[in-house]
């Protein structure tokens, strides 16, 4: 027969028809450890397809992350900034482009365009008015950078490295008056408040507060009388970069736009006033200004990275449209927005922000979110993704109005998923939010209403609360009156650490009130609880006079509420596709795909919205929603989920026929709707076939770390397992980094 060497030879398995265990063991270990290795030989090169797929080679994890490719069209009279080939003293044009975008933005005439080269320009505190279209180059890599490479340093006496005349002393160094208020600074964390920031290869350094804490490790200090930093690595032959820019620019044109360029690194601070003779809030600033309210600006494919606080704020503006961007890892917000109208936030990444570890406790000078709105009026918030943001993740607080939050996937942030605070006619619909350690939509105001939202793990999946201030001029919206929640799924796994599916709290001295008050309309939701004890108390439903809880759903129907609600219990069924590869798409054969009610009268506009059919009777929960940022570098002007039919109303009379009104047994989510899947469950698909996989165990999926267990098909006395750590983007792509292999003679579980 031919031997376990024959195969490695020719990569084919010829197993021995017996094998004989006699006196000689240790030929039969080293035959078995061979047949081991040939069967490793044939997966190991489905796996080494991808480069980095071996378990001794580690990748090494990109620290800055791409910026959407666009290709935006250039027109005729363009005006050109290049850092490659270009000079200030040029002409603009393509052939002889300024070097630095303050030359060009000097030069432009109103209404231009400048198109900008790939490249990494150090330039800063930018103003301009003029009405302006700045974009990248088609397919480029543009970044406005707000730190300065250094040299010189030293070895320090008390150990670590120094630099004498850092060039970051133009910074805030105001303490704490480099916030609005000294309790927004963590205790644990003091050093919040500071804009200073350095990176050794790219990799930021954790700032500390006294010069021996910097004497060795990942750390840096700031000598603020002596203007001298201090770090902890060596710096010999590596690029060491300051922030040395408080923002890359102050915009008050009336109207323009950013489109497809980075803005990383700057030294923004969390005070939106004046502060040591400038207005830096954010790293990128659009308000009003002699022009008057800027109208129909636009910031679209941009990514805004490792800012020191905010990455962009828009105040006193008019139909602003932030479409297709990335936030990411901002020292505290991704975005803020102030009394602003007509806004659309479309398409947008907003990930990992707050990373300096504000306070996001509750207090008067709260501001830490995702992203966070105050006196905004009449916009629209929809299909984005919102995640890993220590905070909450979208907060509208203090009088906004009219606001409309459609198809945004919000999940695992630091306290609430969506937060409506004193604020009124707010409309909540469609929107996936789990595994949200706070509420998962949490009210305090008037006249929202929560419809079609799948909610799943989150603190309470649904809370709505009484505030304790009273209605005055200033805080119009401070009672909690007239809400409306139906169609949501509100859903526990059996291990999840939710409180309660839903909570309607009105006491709140002086000003508690019965929960009836607080909701007009609570009907039509689906509960379900995979372990129905935990949470033991399903619904609570509290106020002034009235202190109810209720474990099953049928406790609180035998009262008058949730007189149409539907309850699920257990595992048996399971009320989702897939929750484990996180496709929340209601199972076609749970009992959640028919019942809800019918999106008309006041909710019409809903539908209209969302363009689907107001006459149709959905399933429970979301209906659509966002599944990775894609923008193509034009604005949509049609919903992201196009009917198939219109959806305006026929000329018939509205009136429902007279045939049953009870859905067909095919599940009612429309044909043309494709499903949805989130990033780590596109790249399980894509691992699955890239590497003919039997199936793939997702042990975590952790900002954009995928870690699981992939099964090869193989028969007889070996089974065969990999556990595969990945990296993975937005769009699913992955990259794997790690590969330890699992042979056994029994099932691998």
């Amino acid at each position: 027969r031919d031997s376990p060497i024959t195969c490695l030879r020719q990569r084919t398995v010829i197993m021995p028809a017996r094998i004989y265990i006699n006196q000689n063991a240790k030929y039969f270990r080293l035959t078995m450890s061979l047949i081991v290795l040939c069967l490793l030989g044939l997966v190991v090169p489905s796996f080494a397809l991808d480069p980095q797929a071996s378990s001794t080679q580690q990748l090494q994890i990109p620290v800055v992350p791409l910026i959407e490719a666009t290709n935006y069209a250039i027109p005729a009279n363009a005006i050109f900034v290049d850092q490659n080939t270009g000079k200030d003293s040029n002409a603009g044009s393509k052939s002889s482009p300024f070097l630095t975008l303050n030359q060009a933005i000097s030069k432009a005439s109103d209404n231009s365009t400048i198109v900008v080269g790939s490249g990494i320009y150090r330039e800063g505190e930018l103003k301009f008015w003029k009405n302006l279209t700045i974009q990248a180059a088609p397919n480029s890599q543009v970044w406005f950078d707000g730190t300065q490479p250094t040299s010189g340093w030293t070895a320090d006496s008390a150990g670590g490295f120094k630099l004498i005349n850092s060039p970051s002393n133009g910074l805030c160094t105001a303490g704490t008056g480099c916030l609005d208020a000294p309790d927004q600074v963590n205790p644990n964390y003091p050093m919040a408040w500071s804009p200073q920031m350095v990176f050794v290869n790219d990799v930021s350094m954790k700032e500390v507060s006294t010069r021996a804490q910097a004497s060795s490790g990942n750390n840096f200090f700031y000598d603020i009388a002596n203007n001298a930093l201090y770090i902890g690595l060596d710096p010999t032959g590596k690029k060491v970069e300051v922030t040395t820019k408080r923002k890359f620019a102050d915009i008050t044109s009336p109207t323009g736009a950013i489109k497809g360029i980075g803005i990383r690194r700057y030294g923004s601070i969390l005070a939106p006033s004046n502060v040591q003779g400038s207005y830096h809030g954010a790293a990128t600033q659009l308000s009003q200004g002699g022009s008057g309210r800027p109208n129909n600006f636009t910031f679209e494919n941009n990514t805004f990275f490792q800012n020191a606080s905010r990455g962009l704020s828009i105040s006193y503006t008019d139909n602003t449209k932030v479409i297709g961007n990335s936030f990411l890892s901002n020292g505290s917000n991704g975005f803020d927005v102030f009394q602003t109208n007509n806004a659309l936030i479309e398409k947008n990444l907003i990930r990992d922000n707050n990373k300096e570890s504000f306070a996001i406790e509750n207090s008067a000078s709260a501001v830490i979110a995702g992203s966070k709105m105050v006196k905004v009026h009449d916009s629209t918030v929809r299909n984005n993704i919102v995640e890993y943001n220590n905070g909450t993740g979208l907060w509208c607080d203090l009088a906004c109005t009219g606001m409309k939050y459609y198809g945004n996937v919000i999940h695992s942030n630091a306290k609430h998923g969506i937060f409506y605070e004193l604020s009124d006619n707010g409309t909540i619909a469609s929107n996936l939010i789990y595994n949200n350690k706070g509420e998962g939509i949490k009210i305090a105001s008037p006249n929202a209403k929560i419809v079609n939202n799948t909610l799943v793990d989150n603190g309470n999946n649904i809370a709505i609360y009484e505030d304790p201030r009273q209605v005055t001029a200033s805080d119009p919206y401070a009672d909690t009156r007239n809400n409306i929640i139906v169609n949501n799924i509100l859903s526990s796994s059996g291990n999840s650490t939710t409180n309660r599916l839903l909570e309607i709290n009105g006491f709140n001295n002086p000003d508690s009130v019965v929960p009836a008050l607080m909701v007009g309309e609570l009907n039509y939701n689906a509960y379900s609880r995979e372990n129905p004890e935990k949470p033991f108390t399903m619904i609570g439903y509290r106020g002034s006079s009235v202190s109810k809880t209720f474990a099953f759903l049928g406790a609180a129907q035998a009262e008058g509420i949730e007189k149409n609600g539907v309850e699920s219990r257990g595992t048996s069924q399971p009320i989702f596709v897939d929750k484990g590869r996180f496709n929340f798409r209601v199972s076609p054969y749970s009992n959640l795909t028919t019942g809800s009610k019918k999106l008309t009268g006041s909710l019409t506009y809903i539908a209209d919205d969302l363009n689907v059919s107001p006459f149709e009777s959905y399933a429970f929960g979301a209906i659509q929603w966002q599944s990775m940022p894609n923008p193509t570098g034009t604005q949509p002007t049609t919903p992201t989920i196009p009917p198939t039919t219109p959806t305006v109303p026929p000329t018939t009379p509205t009136i429902p026929p007279t045939t049953p009104t009870v859905p067909p047994t095919t599940p009612t989510i429309p044909p043309t709707v494709p499903p949805v899947a989130s990033p780590q469950d596109i790249a399980v698909r894509k691992m699955i076939s890239d590497h003919n996989l039997s199936k793939v165990k997702v042990f975590s999926f952790d900002k954009s770390v995928l870690k699981v267990r992939a099964y090869l098909p193989f028969g007889g006395l070996f089974h065969i397992a990999a556990d595969v750590s990945a990296i993975v983007d937005a769009k699913g792509n992955y990259q794997i980094t790690s590969v330890n292999w699992i042979v056994s003679f029994t099932p691998i579980n």
